[in-house]
């Protein structure tokens, strides 16, 4: 596969999403091989850190925007922390009274949640003011706030309630802050919380239940994990487009070149709708790169080197 894959690794809790990237690091054959995440996981959260590896570095921004999210989360009401989650300090208290909670208050929150959902990220959080995260500012004492940004909750269910713990599911769009919902879900119960637990169990159709627990990753060699990586259009199943052998040497030179009758496949993996996008293999099924499809005319959005 080469240097181009992408790493499906089940963080635990207590780790930085960077301490997964040091671990591996160690591992590469050579320093050129650039690394990074695709989408952190907070330090006291679990589950799927997609890993990527070379040109795969390159697909954060397309994964981001197109591929949801699935979390299972427990959270505490009474409390509210400065952090969101059980990492922070308490800001406030205030008494749980569940006789005045509904009885249908589940059904009638995940109606009310589900959908297009306005967001405002946590002062506490990787997201980015003047160039600099908000923790960065926070631990400057100077908390920024910041506008309402537009997310979707495509589901929400809750599991478990033994008050003042509530435990749910939630698939969500990319960039949704899991505590600062579960605290307007304190909000809608009239009540203030904050997380206590934590899962990503999907990125996409990948799952942490098949992810690489951090005790095999210290085991595992260079060439196991390249085993082991996910391909590209794995990681992001869009649909593929074969092109002939010359109109291939174009594209890998960086050229649009046109639609060819008939070129068009379906992903094996399962279809994503993203705007146009489209995988691009030569003849031989090798994979090109990730191209635009505007009409008829295919241009390169990100190409793969060949080894």
């Amino acid at each position: 596969m080469g240097p181009h894959f992408v790493l499906n690794i089940c963080k635990e809790p207590g780790m930085t999403s960077y301490d997964v990237i040091r671990i591996i690091k160690r591992k590469l054959p050579n320093r050129k091989i650039k690394i990074g995440h695709l989408g952190t996981l907070d330090p006291f959260a679990s589950g799927v850190l997609l890993v990527a590896l070379g040109t795969a570095n390159r697909l954060s921004q397309y994964i981001h925007e197109y591929l949801p999210k699935e979390y299972l989360a427990s959270g505490k009401l009474g409390q509210k922390m400065d952090t969101g989650d059980l990492t922070g300090s308490i800001s406030e208290e205030r008494k749980v009274c569940t006789k005045d909670i509904k009885n249908d208050w589940q059904g009638e929150i995940e109606n009310k949640m589900t959908g297009a959902y306005w967001q405002v990220p946590p002062a506490v959080s990787a997201t980015k003011h003047k160039g600099k995260p908000l923790y960065k500012w926070a631990r400057e004492g100077i908390h920024i706030k910041k506008e309402p940004v537009l997310r979707n909750i495509y589901e929400l269910s809750f599991l478990n309630s033994d008050f003042p713990s509530i435990k749910f599911r939630t698939r969500v769009s990319s960039g949704t802050y899991i505590r600062t919902m579960f605290e307007d879900i304190a909000t809608e119960l009239g009540s203030i919380g904050h997380l206590t637990e934590l899962h990503r169990s999907k990125i996409g159709e990948i799952e942490s239940r098949n992810g690489i627990s951090i005790e095999d990753l210290k085991m595992m060699s260079w060439e196991e994990l390249v085993d082991t990586g996910i391909s590209l259009n794995r990681a992001l199943p869009l649909n593929k487009l074969v092109l002939s052998s010359e109109k291939s040497i174009w594209y890998e030179n960086g050229r649009a070149v046109q639609l060819e009758d008939g070129a068009i496949e379906s992903n094996d993996e399962g279809d994503v709708v993203a705007d146009g996008l489209i995988w691009v293999s030569d003849a031989n099924k090798n994979l090109l790169g990730l191209a635009q499809l505007d009409g008829s005319t295919v241009a390169p959005c990100v190409n793969i080197p060949s080894d």
